[in-house]
């Protein structure tokens, strides 16, 4: 502890002006710009390095501004990364090339045109990921949901707020597409999220200000790769199933909204400070919603203005056979009227024993047969009914 305090002193005396606040509330990574700027990037201290004295960090590695005169060194993002031992972690290229890889499709998201404009920090405020050159934005769906007025504010220097258009929105997931009217935008280049793996590390980069290429940074691991949160009644068939990626490295107001990238700068997931404080029991972890699995909403709401979702209409249990304990599967208990399993002729008591060719123990297997399949499409289902098998085809309905 005495270690770490002696770290935060000895970056508190190279990055503090001597008239300057200090400010716990982010951690700043900012391109190199006119005197006025450089001034202006003096004014907070990292949040990861005073989050290490609560012992909140574990994995997260502190950041750490070097200022003098490398400042004036064109458009280079210079920075050092240090643990607790106090050695060096990575090189400062693989670092810098995965924050120069992403930093540009990293937007600010707001309400308040005039604040965005003066450069003023803001709760409010959050970030988006470009991901389409033509203009559309992914974010969350808590930046923007009670406002009035959306405005996106591109990274780089001398940027004006841009009013944009909410495409869609979608509240279980936190995500939201926006739209403004440009083009030859740089987009974010999406990783195969196949494989990372527990241990990877990982960077939650935001723009809130929109000022600076880069304005909030976090480091950390990948906790878990396979988390999901669920959201709707445990034992309907309809609850909503979400993958996130689970990591040490911190989401906040300042990098809500924006991509969790691995070192090679592609995203595999969008933060999310909502999901993370609404599932998450931990703050010494964040939630990003994994990349593929918020390719499938964006995808709808590309399509559609919103997101489409199956509804099978039933309410399950998971059951083993009293008559015989090596059938498993998923007891029935009520159908809903017009939903996919009552068109396709399943009842109240049937056992559910197989969809899609695989075998069914538990609801969550059903959700997952589902993963791979859109609205229209037709599963073949076997059901346990009075002792005998019976086969069924479920064609996917819209939840309207």
């Amino acid at each position: 502890m005495e270690k770490d305090r002696k770290i935060i002193r000895e970056v508190i005396k190279k990055v503090k002006p001597k008239d300057s606040n200090e400010d716990s509330g982010s951690i700043k990574i900012k391109q190199n710009r006119t005197k006025y700027n450089i001034k202006k990037s003096f004014k907070l201290i990292s949040i990861v390095l005073i989050a290490t004295l609560s012992g909140a960090v574990g994995g997260v590695y502190f950041i750490q501004r070097k200022y003098g005169n490398n400042i004036s060194m064109g458009n280079k993002t210079i920075f050092q990364v240090i643990n607790r031992n106090d050695t060096a972690i990575y090189d400062e290229s693989i670092i810098n090339k995965a924050i120069k890889q992403v930093a540009p499709s990293i937007v600010s998201i707001g309400s308040d045109k005039k604040n965005m404009e003066l450069g003023n920090e803001s709760e409010l405020n959050g970030s988006g990921v470009i991901i389409k050159n033509n203009g559309y934005i992914v974010t969350n769906y808590s930046l923007v949901n009670n406002n009035q007025d959306i405005f996106v504010k591109l990274s780089g220097v001398g940027s004006k707020p841009f009013k944009a258009e909410l495409i869609g929105s979608d509240i279980v997931s936190d995500l939201a597409v926006v739209k403004i009217d440009t083009n030859n935008l740089p987009v974010a280049k999406f990783a195969d999220t196949d494989l990372i793996k527990p241990g990877d590390q990982v960077i939650a980069v935001g723009n809130s200000e929109g000022d600076d290429y880069i304005g909030f940074v976090t480091f950390g691991e990948v906790n878990s790769k396979n988390k999901k949160i669920e959201v709707g009644r445990e034992e309907s068939a309809d609850k909503k199933s979400y993958k996130v990626i689970q990591t040490r490295a911190i989401i906040e107001h300042g990098n809500t909204g924006g991509a969790l990238v691995n070192v090679n700068g592609e995203v595999v997931g969008i933060n999310s400070r909502t999901l993370t404080q609404k599932y998450l029991k931990n703050s010494s972890f964040g939630y990003a919603l994994e990349i593929k699995e918020a390719q499938k909403i964006i995808d709808s709401i590309l399509n559609y203005g919103k997101v489409k979702r199956v509804r099978l209409g039933f309410d399950g249990a998971s059951i083993t056979s009293k008559k015989d304990e090596d059938i498993e599967g998923v007891y029935v208990k009520n159908v809903e009227r017009n939903g996919s399993a009552a068109k396709a002729g399943m009842r109240p008591t049937d056992i559910i024993v197989e969809i899609d060719g695989k075998n069914v123990k538990k609801l969550e297997d059903i959700l997952s047969a589902l993963d791979s399949h859109k609205i229209g499409d037709t599963i073949p289902c076997k059901v346990l009914r009075d002792d005998e098998k019976q086969d069924l085809s479920i064609v996917l309905l819209e939840n309207k």
